[in-house]
């Protein structure tokens, strides 16, 4: 939580204003992007940001024995933000 936090609370996953996939190579040791929760909330003082594996994010992971891996990150802006 960034400042005063997003508009959702607790761990309601299905509220958010932004969300990207972030992909890894080699069971996460080399990342192949550039994302980061402060660039997803576009300057926004106030936000939240999980990272986390959905059920594709681990299907894809053990499917590619790990050899991609993919994380998807969440932000949720505060509503006088968006």
């Amino acid at each position: 939580m960034v400042g005063s936090g997003g508009t959702y609370e607790g761990n309601d996953m299905k509220q958010y204003d932004v969300k990207k996939k972030h992909w890894y190579l080699f069971w996460g040791a080399m990342p192949l992007d550039e994302v980061s929760a402060d660039m997803l909330a576009e300057g926004a003082q106030n936000y939240t940001a999980r990272e986390t594996f959905s059920f594709g994010d681990m299907l894809l992971s053990a499917i590619t024995y790990g050899i991609a891996a993919p994380h998807t990150i969440r932000v949720s802006k505060s509503a006088d933000e968006k």
